[in-house]
Formats: structure tokens, C-alpha cells, sequence
């Protein structure tokens, strides 16, 4: 089984960063295959400027390039009934584990 993971953006100096190290450090502890989805910053700020713990509009414009990126992988034939993916919300900070059909 391989894993594409999607997470939050890797800020230096942020929780998120250090949860993508995490992530990536267990993943190849245990011997799981995974790719990291990439995304795109709406700009390079890398500051909060709508909300509290995460940029709302930063969030949005990165999560939804990934979910861009990961249906392009799809389409290529990278994503199989043999694939998962595991998504970062940003609403209730847990985990959403999918597989795919």
C-alpha cells in the first residue's frame, strides 16, 4: 500500500513543519511507502492574516492545489485500488484517512 500524504504547509518555525517531519519519520519507521502531496502558498508571507491558528485564505488556496495535484496523480495512474491518502484539515486538526475504490 502506498500513502499520499497531504498535509498542512511546512512553515519553519510552525507546528506544521515539525507534523510533516513527524509524519514522514513514522511512516518510514514502519516501512510504508507514501508520497508527499505537493501544494502551493497563495504567497510567501508565511503569516496568519485571516484567523487564529492557520491563514484561512493560505490554507485554502494550498489545501485545494494539492487536492489539484493529487487528482492530476490520479489521472496519471499514480493513485490505484491499492492506494490511500491520508488529509490535514485545518478545521478539527484530525486526521482523514481515505482509501481509495
Amino acid at each position: 500500500m502506498k500513502i499520499f500524504y497531504m498535509g498542512l504547509e511546512p512553515y519553519e518555525g510552525r507546528y506544521t513543519l515539525q507534523l510533516q517531519e513527524w509524519t514522514e519519520r513514522a511512516y518510514k519507521k514502519r516501512g510504508i511507502e507514501y508520497v508527499i502531496v505537493p501544494g502551493t502558498t497563495i504567497d510567501d508571507t508565511k503569516a496568519i492574516s485571516v484567523g487564529q491558528v492557520l491563514d484561512a485564505h493560505g490554507r485554502s488556496y494550498f489545501g485545494m492545489s494539492q487536492m489539484m495535484n493529487l487528482v492530476q496523480m490520479m489521472r496519471n495512474g499514480e493513485v490505484t485500488n491499492r492506494t490511500s491518502y491520508s488529509l490535514k484539515t485545518c478545521s478539527n486538526r484530525a486526521w482523514s484517512h481515505c482509501r481509495t475504490s
